[in-house]
């Protein structure tokens, strides 16, 4: 389901990224399946935690475990929705998609 989403969100930002006139339909299918191994990766470290708690959960029976799960998915989605917004917001200002370089900013967020 992650992977998916992932997968989808690709197309959505070049869409909204305005230059349709450059982009092809191979240009769309091209950066959704160059992208996969990485919306793979990604996905993978999301289901960590959600296998942890499966794996306790077979050991103990006082595990609220759907409810955890439960929260733990509103996190995920909300964390990435929150991700996908902002990084769409700021592309157009930036020039480059959100990366580790953010964290160089939230130091000191003064313009130069």
């Amino acid at each position: 389901m992650l992977v998916s989403l992932f997968v989808l969100q690709k197309p959505i930002f070049m869409l909204l990224d305005g230059d349709l006139d450059i982009y092809s339909l191979s240009d769309f299918i091209s950066v959704m399946y160059n992208g996969a191994s990485l919306d793979a990766a990604t996905a993978g470290y999301f289901t960590v935690i959600p296998l942890l708690l499966s794996a306790i959960s077979l050991f103990t029976q006082k595990l609220p475990f759907k409810k955890i799960l439960f929260v733990y998915n509103i996190f995920v989605a909300l964390f990435i929705s929150i991700l996908f917004v902002v990084d769409s917001g700021l592309y157009p200002f930036w020039g480059f998609k959100l990366d580790a370089s953010i964290f160089l900013y939230m130091d000191s967020p003064k313009m130069p």
